[in-house]
């Protein structure tokens, strides 16, 4: 019996040897892709301080561009024209200009959203509270809530 088992694993462990450099190959590039599928967006009466909020969300498609993406808002939209043009199809920008007092909902998602690896929302925000970078990759539906001095990222209700 134990036999029979040490041949069986043996066998399996050559078949996948043999036949897996293509599945292993797979399995180390495998990158889970986003959820998103709903993207909402509301401002408050005081949103960004009274002004208007120019909100981009970056679908990235290769891992990779990850390391060259800025951190902050401020970075992002100072160089956004230079890192779009140099990551090319690695991502995909959906920007949108949102003005206090209004909702956005069920934005239009690019074109092969679900194959993004990552999804990041950049806002234009005076106050520096709204100025980090948000990950909503793994939102199935994301409502942002551009408030006075900040943003807030949830899921939207069902």
């Amino acid at each position: 019996m134990i036999m029979r088992a040490a041949k069986f694993l043996s066998g399996t462990a050559a078949l996948l040897l043999v036949s897996g450099c293509g599945f292993i190959s797979y399995a180390l590039d495998y990158s889970p892709t986003t959820s998103l599928k709903t993207l909402n967006i509301v401002a408050e009466l005081d949103a960004n301080q009274n002004m208007g909020t120019e909100v981009d969300l970056v679908f990235v498609f290769d891992k990779n561009a990850v390391a060259v993406l800025p951190k902050t808002s401020p970075d992002w939209f100072a160089n956004r024209d230079a890192l779009q043009a140099g990551l090319a199809s690695g991502i995909a920008v959906l920007g949108v200009q949102v003005v206090p007092g209004s909702t956005v909902t069920n934005l239009p998602l690019p074109s092969g959203y679900g194959k993004a690896v990552y999804v990041y929302s950049y806002a234009s925000y005076v106050s520096a509270g709204g100025q980090a970078v948000a990950n909503i990759t793994a939102y199935k539906c994301a409502l942002i809530t551009l408030r006075s001095t900040q943003i807030s990222y949830t899921s939207c209700l069902p």
